[in-house]
């Protein structure tokens, strides 16, 4: 160790091999500032100097380093400066950066998040940075509680572009145990802290990243390696390079996803034989994650997804599609909240227990494929079936047999059936003599309502009948005479009946009115 005084410093780096020759590195200035120390009391005492003098020298370095060029100083920089903020503070014989705050601590790697995003560019043009920009990316995303969200898509970033020049002998020499563990470190923010619209993204990308150094670490394996197991914080994985005579592959309990109860984990594997010549066999990848890049389309808000998704790949396109070449086992969690309407899941509720045993009979479960998050294709429902599926302590344990090698995720929809719980069923519960009151007051208010609507009904009907008869009865009425007969009277002379017609006989009224004038009437 070489203590320094607060100033400016060149310092230059030289590198001797086993040969005798050397390189020597152009010199750098490297400013030291004063550190900030932990008081007695458990705060930080600021000295001269400072945590914002150190931030701002730090930030000058970099910018000048990135100014020049130098991507290389920035990448070993971050990489230094990174491990120093990982150092435990309990470690004996060293020292936490700066005896840092939370705060610092976060400022520092949000400041070597930003200048290394800046090099993503030119860390994917040069083969030779991709192992230290891989470095770099694991030791910032180590401690996740420290990483803001658009650090995690800064470093997601530069991941991305280190995966596509990392080589078989990078990803054997630690290269893939550097890459999964910035992964679970960005998967954790992405799942805790970042909004919806920047997680998918960050999420593929990593996935797809993290896929890269698996196939190339796959590229050197050999049948005799046995199976390389990495298991972290929701992400787990698996590398296996088969004999050239194996077609096939199952997952015993030891698989290292097996490890988390009630995940996705891979079940078994088919495939076609390789060439005669080739001098090994397929090789076999499984992913599994506790998070979903983009979950598969939904029929209803209450839609239920399995804990993760598995993915169970080939190296080699040999026999990748298939008939039920792919096995992969889920669980449903039943009992957790569905619905909600935000990220809070505000106003989610719990699945009726009708809706549990439609689960439990398999309606509504489905299982989704998707061939890998590199592919422009999206979830197919068509690519899997449901195997079988088994009730178990919070939710179903659900198996998926599907035609391709890829990713697998299953889903419970509730069918759209209405199911209500009665309110009535409290109303039943009263007493006797509320029963029969209820019951009265239904029944005078039925005859009530028929009272009424009979009488609007009559009036439909008769008022059209009274005024036909009004009519008819506005029409005058002629009375015509057949026979005019007398009684007589005190004179003795005869009086005539008049005899009624219903007809307009105008000779008999003549001929009556004629024998009146002949009698004098």
């Amino acid at each position: 160790k070489i203590l320094l005084l607060q100033g400016s410093f060149p310092i230059s780096g030289k590198v001797t091999d086993a040969a005798g020759g050397q390189a020597v590195a152009p010199p750098q200035t490297v400013d030291v500032v004063s550190a900030v120390t932990a008081s007695a009391g458990g705060g930080n005492s600021t000295s001269v100097g400072g945590s914002d003098n150190a931030i701002a020298a730090l930030e000058t370095a970099l910018e000048t380093m990135t100014a020049t060029g130098n991507t290389g100083g920035v990448i070993t920089a971050t990489v230094m400066i990174a491990q120093g903020l990982n150092t435990p503070e309990t470690s004996p014989g060293s020292r936490r950066l700066l005896a840092s705050s939370a705060a610092y601590r976060m400022r520092t790697r949000r400041l070597l998040a930003s200048k290394l995003g800046k090099t993503s560019s030119s860390v994917a043009a040069s083969p030779r940075l991709a192992s230290s920009a891989l470095s770099s990316v694991a030791s910032l995303s180590q401690k996740p509680a420290e990483l803001a969200p658009d650090s995690v898509a800064q470093c997601s970033a530069v991941l991305n572009a280190s995966s596509r020049n990392v080589d078989a002998a990078a990803a054997q020499a630690g290269g893939l145990d550097e890459a999964f563990q910035a992964v679970i470190g960005i998967l954790v923010v992405a799942r805790d802290r970042m909004p919806a619209s920047m997680c998918d993204s960050v999420i593929r990308a990593s996935v797809v990243s993290l896929e890269r150094v698996m196939r190339a670490y796959l590229g050197s394996m050999v049948p005799a390696q046995g199976s390389k197991c990495l298991v972290g914080e929701g992400v787990r994985l698996s590398v296996q390079r088969m004999a050239n005579t194996a077609t096939n592959f199952v997952f015993e309990k030891g698989f290292c996803a097996s490890l988390v109860p009630k995940t996705a984990i891979p079940g078994q594997i088919s495939y076609g034989q390789l060439e005669d010549n080739s001098a090994f066999g397929e090789g076999i990848l499984t992913l599994a994650l506790d998070i979903v890049w983009v979950t598969p389309p939904a029929t209803g808000p209450r839609t239920v997804h399995s804990r993760g998704v598995v993915a169970v790949m080939l190296n080699d396109p040999v026999g990748a599609v298939c008939q039920d070449c792919v096995v992969t086992h889920h669980f449903l969690p039943l009992d957790d909240a569905v619905g909600g309407t935000d990220a809070n899941r505000e106003g989610a509720t719990q699945l009726t227990e009708v809706e549990k045993q439609r689960a439990v009979n398999g309606t509504g479960v489905s299982c989704w494929g998707h061939p890998s998050p590199q592919s422009s294709h999206v979830w197919d429902r068509k690519v899997c079936r449901l195997g079988s599926l088994s009730e178990v302590s919070g939710g179903l344990t659900v198996e998926c047999v599907c035609s391709a090698p890829g990713y697998v995720v299953a889903t419970y929809e509730p069918p759209p059936v209405a199911t209500y719980e009665l309110p009535m069923l409290s109303f039943w519960a009263q007493t006797t003599k509320d029963v029969t009151g209820a019951v009265a007051l239904v029944c005078a208010t039925s005859t009530i309502a028929l009272l009424v609507a009979t009488m609007i009904l009559s009036g439909w009907r008769v008022r059209p009948m009274l005024a036909r008869y009004a009519k008819v009865g506005n029409v005058p009425a002629y009375l015509w005479s057949k026979a005019f007969t007398s009684d007589g009277n005190e004179s003795g002379r005869k009086v005539l009946d008049l005899d009624v017609s219903s007809q307009q006989d105008v000779a008999g009224y003549l001929a009556v009115a004629e024998r009146a004038r002949l009698l004098n009437l």
